[in-house]
């Protein structure tokens, strides 16, 4: 039996992180009824990426890390994959730094998700605390993970892959050795990656990636996605946080985390749209400092070294330089017209890309011609659950079908409204998909029940 789950997101911050009971109930309450269900003696569970959130952490922004970035190694990145000497001594980055940096965060987000890692390790174990009154246990759990772009840095270094393999205790013998990023698994004739793999705006250089989808070294290599992650994800929320506690203005913890729901926000490209009804929503003096704070990060934004290569090698910031950047408000612009653009991207417009993806583009292509086995394609990435067929025959005999599916989050997704797009919506999700051997999950009459289950939980709670 193989699982895959994605998008956890677990913060170093133990107020906004995932709940443990969460991941209880999901447990409890699904995957192992599944699996007593199946009687699978051998079950793998696949973290599809953002397993932990190491960009979206205040501690990049806050003095602590001494100015250091998720992106502060681009440089270095970038001359080994031209084929250039690399001093790493060089003035301005110093790699046992980065590392320090990364770890602390990987450390906070473990000490804040003690209950959630637990868990995972207890039903790993097969431990009585949730198997005690189930008839039938696997003979083994086995966990794999494959890095996304949110936690890409756990791959910075041998100790930054040792600590979450010992964290959530992953079948990865050997911290010396990456993570892959694209995982194969011909016993179900499926592939899986995160996803942030074909999206350009999370990998500067998509064409160079897709020649070599296991182990590309531009995988490692910082994207917009990241700058854009901390500029407009974190650092609004900690300087207006840091504002109120300054202020005259009554500081309300519930002020704070409210404009926090910006990390919630898909597609991202509603983000502006968002924060701008955010603001409305509030005092003249609070609307006016987020202006100004806003402002000031579009303008740092704009002038960093690392935003500036990717503005010239990101192919979706080329839309943005063609329509006119030079002061704040034309950005502003800029990304309102690309939010009027994009709208669908994840959501209608970026089927069209997964499909050409894993059809006639590169990625499709490699998979054709390496895994011709391969039928199922699983990501994450865009908060989205999806299945999507791309192929099959009359009749839907299922060997002959394709499928992309989009494992989704366990995080809450704040949507703009479809008739009214200047109000948004909120809903708690979570979802995972299996796929059966053959012999798992069969009737009592022998006869086979399920190639794959996709299981997908929609809540709104109401007011306590």
């Amino acid at each position: 039996m193989l699982v895959f789950v994605s998008d956890l997101h677990l913060y170093d911050n133990p107020a906004n992180t995932l709940s443990p009971r969460m991941t209880e109930r999901f447990l409890r309450k699904s995957l192992i009824p599944q699996i007593r269900d199946a009687r699978a003696s051998e079950v793998t569970v696949v973290f599809v990426g953002d397993l932990v959130d190491i960009n979206r952490s205040t501690y990049w922004v806050d003095g602590r890390s001494g100015g250091y970035k998720p992106w502060s190694h681009w440089t270095s990145a970038l001359e080994k994959l031209e084929g250039r000497s690399t001093d790493e001594s060089a003035p301005g980055f110093a790699p046992h730094m980065m590392e320090a940096d990364i770890l602390r965060v990987v450390d906070g987000t473990v000490a804040a998700n003690q209950g959630t890692f637990r868990l995972w390790r207890e039903f790993k174990r097969l431990s009585n605390t949730l198997w005690d009154d189930v008839t039938f246990r696997p003979d083994v759990i086995q966990f794999e993970y494959l890095p996304g772009n949110h936690d890409r840095l756990i791959q910075f270094s041998p100790a930054t892959r040792e600590a979450l393999i010992k964290a959530i205790d992953l079948d990865h013998p050997d911290p010396h050795q990456p993570f892959p990023w694209l995982g194969i698994y011909p016993d179900y004739a499926a592939a899986a990656c995160h996803g942030h793999l074909i999206d350009p705006q999370n990998v500067s250089r998509v064409d160079e990636v897709l020649k070599d989808p296991i182990s590309s070294p531009w995988y490692e290599m910082p994207a917009l996605g990241d700058a854009f992650t901390i500029t407009f994800g974190v650092s609004i929320v900690y300087r207006f946080e840091q504002f109120l506690r300054e202020s005259l203005i009554p500081y309300e913890p519930g002020l704070v985390s409210s404009l926090a729901d910006i990390d919630l926000v898909r597609p991202q490209q509603d983000m502006i749209n968002w924060i701008k009804r955010w603001g409305l929503a509030q005092k003249n003096d609070v609307a006016a400092e987020l202006d100004k704070i806003v402002s000031g990060l579009i303008s740092e934004f704009l002038h960093n070294d690392f935003v500036q290569w990717c503005l010239n090698h990101g192919p979706i910031v080329k839309a943005i330089l063609k329509l006119g950047i030079g002061l704040p408000k034309d950005m502003e612009r800029a990304m309102l017209e690309l939010t009027k653009r994009q709208k669908a991207e994840q959501h209608i417009e970026r089927r069209d890309i997964v499909a050409e993806a894993l059809t006639t583009g590169a990625l499709g292509r490699w998979l054709k011609t390496e895994h011709p086995d391969i039928r199922y394609f699983i990501a994450g990435h865009t908060h989205n659950p999806i299945v999507l067929p791309l192929a099959g025959t009359t009749g839907s005999a299922p060997t002959s079908e394709r499928y992309y599916f989009n494992t989704g989050s366990w995080l809450d997704v704040i949507e703009a409204g479809t008739t009214s797009p200047s109000g948004f919506a909120r809903r708690h999700q979570m979802s995972h998909l299996s796929f059966y051997r053959e012999g798992e999950d069969v009737y009592s009459d022998g006869s086979r029940r399920s190639y794959w289950e996709f299981w997908g939980g929609f809540l709104r709670e109401g007011p306590a």
